[in-house]
C-alpha cells in the first residue's frame, strides 16, 4: 500500500467541489497482493481456550553453570563474538523461558528455571498460554538445531513440546466428535497439495499459476507442520506410509517459490532446510527406518532424498564475491519439478 499524505481543504482543484471525484494523493509504489509466505492458522484449529500444562516436563532441566551465567551476564551487544556452542546454550535457556511463561500452570519467573534469582519485589511473568502450536515456531525449530553434545537440553525441551502438543490435542478433541490426529491431518495437506501441483503444469495462465502455488504452499506449510507435530507428539504411524517422502517433497517445493509468487524450476539453496535437519525427523518416523532395511528401493529413493538438500545451511556469501552455483549431479530434478516422489498412495488417487 502507498502511503496516504494528508490532505488539506485548499488542496482541492480550483472549482472542484468538495469530494466531486476528487480522491487522496497516495505517494510511493502502489503493490497488488504479494505472496503469503506464513499462512494463518486453520481457524478451526486455533483454541478458544489457552493451553496450559498441568505439570512440568519430567525430565531434569539443564542447569546453567556460574561460568555461564557470568559470560551472559556480561556479554550485552557483544554475544557474537562469543562460541557458537555458547549462544546456542543461551538461546535453548531463552526459548524454554518463553515457553515455560506461556504454559506454565502458574505464573512462572524466568529466574526460576536459570537459577539466576530475583528481587523479592519484582511480581513473576503473567502465564497467558496458547491456543495453536504454531506460536511455538522458535522452539520446534531449535529443537532439531540442537547437536549432539546437547543431549540433555534436547531431551528436556522434546519433552517439553511434547506435553504442549498432547495438551493441545485433549483442548481441541475435547470441542470436536472424533480425536485430533497430527498424522491424518498431515496427510490430508499433503495429499491436497499433492494434486494441486500436478494440475499446475497444466495452467498457462500466470495469475492462476500464481493462486495455485498458493494453494499448495499453504497446504505443504500446514502438512509439514502437523507431521512434526505427530513426530513430537509419538504418534502411532502405519508401517506403509510414505508421508515422509511427501514431507521432503513439500520441502522442496517450498524453497522452489521465488519472492513474487512464481515457481522456480529448481529449490533455491539457501531456503533448504540441511541434511541433519531432515535426518533428525526421519529417524523419529519408525516407519523410515525399517523401510529403509526392508526395501533396497526404498533406500535408493531415501539416499536421493537426502541428497537434494545442502549438507549445512548455506552463509551469507563474502563481500565482492558471487555465491557458487550448485551444479551436481543431485542438484538436477524432474521436468515436473519433483524430487524423486514416488508414485501417490492409492488414497491420494482415490481423492483425486
Amino acid at each position: 500500500m502507498g502511503i496516504k499524505l494528508f490532505r488539506r481543504q485548499d488542496q482541492s482543484p480550483p472549482g472542484a467541489a468538495a469530494g466531486a471525484g476528487w480522491k487522496e494523493r497516495v505517494k510511493g509504489v502502489v503493490q497488488g497482493t504479494a505472496f503469503r509466505f506464513e499462512p494463518p492458522v486453520p481457524a478451526l484449529d486455533r483454541l478458544d481456550r489457552p493451553v496450559v500444562l498441568e505439570a512440568l516436563p519430567a525430565a531434569p532441566f539443564p542447569e546453567q553453570t556460574l561460568q555461564s551465567r557470568m559470560r551472559r551476564l556480561f556479554a550485552g551487544k557483544r554475544a557474537e563474538r562469543h562460541s557458537h556452542q555458547q549462544r546456542l546454550h543461551w538461546r535453548f535457556y531463552d526459548t524454554v523461558d518463553a515457553v515455560l511463561s506461556l504454559v506454565s500452570p502458574e505464573p512462572y519467573q524466568p529466574a526460576e528455571g536459570l537459577g539466576l534469582g530475583w528481587s523479592r519485589g519484582t511480581p513473576p511473568r503473567p502465564s497467558p498460554g496458547i491456543t495453536h502450536p504454531y506460536q511455538l515456531k522458535s522452539a520446534f525449530e531449535l529443537l532439531a538445531e540442537l547437536p549432539e553434545s546437547f543431549a540433555a537440553e534436547r531431551a528436556y525441551l522434546d519433552d517439553l513440546l511434547s506435553s504442549v502438543l498432547i495438551a493441545y490435542k485433549k483442548e481441541v478433541s475435547r470441542r470436536t466428535v472424533g480425536s485430533l490426529t497430527f498424522f491424518r491431518e498431515a496427510q490430508e495437506y499433503f495429499f491436497s497439495g499433492y494434486r494441486i501441483e500436478k494440475s499446475i503444469l497444466k495452467t498457462m495462465d500466470l495469475d492462476a499459476k500464481v493462486a495455485a502455488c498458493q494453494q499448495v504452499y499453504d497446504s505443504y506449510h500446514h502438512g509439514i507442520n502437523y507431521y512434526i507435530y505427530a513426530l513430537l507428539s509419538r504418534e502411532p504411524f502405519d508401517s506403509q506410509n510414505n508421508i515422509f517422502m511427501f514431507f521432503c517433497n513439500a520441502l522442496y517445493f517450498r524453497a522452489r517459490i521465488e519472492w513474487n509468487g512464481q515457481l522456480l524450476d529448481r529449490a533455491a539453496t539457501k531456503k533448504l532446510p540441511n541434511r541433519t535437519w531432515v535426518l533428525f525427523f526421519a529417524l523419529r518416523d519408525r516407519t523410515v527406518p525399517k523401510q529403509f532395511q526392508a526395501d533396497d528401493d526404498y533406500a535408493r529413493q531415501f539416499r536421493t532424498l537426502l541428497r537434494a538438500f545442502p549438507e549445512t545451511t548455506p552463509s551469507k556469501p563474502a563481500p565482492h564475491h558471487k555465491p557458487v552455483a550448485r551444479t551436481g549431479k543431485h542438484d538436477r530434478v524432474h521436468s515436473s519439478g519433483h524430487i524423486g516422489l514416488r508414485k501417490a498412495p492409492p488414497e491420494a488417487a482415490d481423492q483425486a
